[in-house]
């Protein structure tokens, strides 16, 4: 099933899409395993209503295996209970080598009210598309109906960041700060004040050069830098002072700052640009910013295919907008191709 935002290029909800397996059914219409596909067709309503997975068979033993349209990180998964809710006792995830990993385990309860049941589940580092939800219906010694299944996870598992703290919003004042500054640097007509102390342990490039710059004495004169945008050495420095990047920044300049972050030797700066670029991306920007991370060295590996994902999803909307109609004919023929290589036909 679609989710529910597909502008959205990490973070999706979806709904099962198929059944895999299921220990038993009431019948197969009514009460059948493959009621669960799809959004809630009986929840907020509490009974013994058709529409609703029904067991044949009320004993500890019961299962229901379940698939979803794509493979995600999981953050959370919510079960639709609509009969004797809190039979479920034990959710798995099938993990790339096809076997279940334990995602979550509880005691069972008889609850006679309709609820999303939301556990606090183990997040795993593997993308998945299955989940077994195992249930005990000797607690209620009834069915324990299930009307839905929807998961929410991410596509890609960029990157952490370091936790935000006070130290960093503190340490953010100082960035190109001349007060207590000992080093400088020229980034074309502009330039940059910055405190040597810090610039060194947070950056192996930057200690290697600083201590080199410093024995040769030249501490009071600027270091130059050729082929950096002033715009995107400041967000550099911002990010080594505070662990973030300044939240107004553009896509395409997140991507030079990325290229930054690749020539000054900082992961985390490329993981936060990709994260950021991630979270912004829509119908009207995916082309320049795809264009922008291949078509100038070197390539954003990690954005382009969160580009070529998001283009493949919206492909009707994306060749409507000004930004492909504007491309060459041979980008034009190259993004077509991308898009239209995965899809089922």
């Amino acid at each position: 099933m679609a989710e529910k935002n597909p502008k959205d290029a990490n973070t999706t909800e979806l709904w099962v899409s198929r059944v895999c397996d299921y220990s038993s059914e009431y019948d197969p219409v009514n009460w059948a395993a493959n009621c669960v596909i799809g959004t809630p067709k009986v929840y907020p309503r509490y009974g013994d209503i058709h529409g609703a997975w029904a067991q044949g068979v009320c004993d500890s033993q019961q299962f229901l295996e379940v698939g979803f349209a794509e493979k995600l990180y999981l953050d959370e998964v919510h079960i639709y209970e609509t009969y004797h809710a809190g039979s479920v006792h034990c959710i798995k995830a099938k993990n790339p080598d096809n076997t279940w990993v334990v995602i979550w385990t509880g005691q069972t309860q008889n609850i006679r009210k309709s609820r999303i049941f939301k556990p606090d589940i183990v997040k795993k580092p593997f993308l998945t598309d299955e989940l077994r939800i195992e249930t005990d219906c000797s607690t209620s010694s009834s069915w324990a109906e299930i009307d839905a299944v929807m998961i929410v996870g991410r596509r890609y598992d960029f990157l952490k960041p370091l936790p935000e703290t006070g130290l960093s919003d503190a340490l953010g004042n100082l960035v190109n700060n001349s007060k207590f500054s000992d080093v400088q640097f020229q980034v074309e007509k502009e330039t940059f004040y910055a405190h040597r102390a810090i610039l060194v342990v947070r950056s192996d490039f930057f200690d290697a050069i600083l201590t080199r710059e410093f024995k040769e004495k030249r501490s009071k004169e600027p270091i130059v830098f050729q082929d950096v945008s002033p715009e995107s050495f400041r967000v550099m420095l911002y990010f080594i002072y505070t662990n973030k990047i300044p939240a107004n920044c553009s896509c395409i300049l997140l991507t030079d700052v990325w290229r930054v972050g690749d020539r000054f030797k900082l992961d985390g700066l490329q993981a936060l640009a990709v994260r950021a670029i991630a979270s912004k991306l829509d119908i009207n920007n995916v082309v320049d910013i795809y264009m922008a991370a291949i078509y100038k060295l070197p390539v954003i590996d990690d954005l382009r295919t969160v580009c070529t994902d998001f283009m493949r999803r919206n492909m009707t909307e994306v060749v409507r907008t000004e930004s492909f109609m504007t491309l060459h004919q041979e980008n034009v023929i190259e993004l077509i191709q991308m898009m239209t290589t995965k899809l089922n036909i």
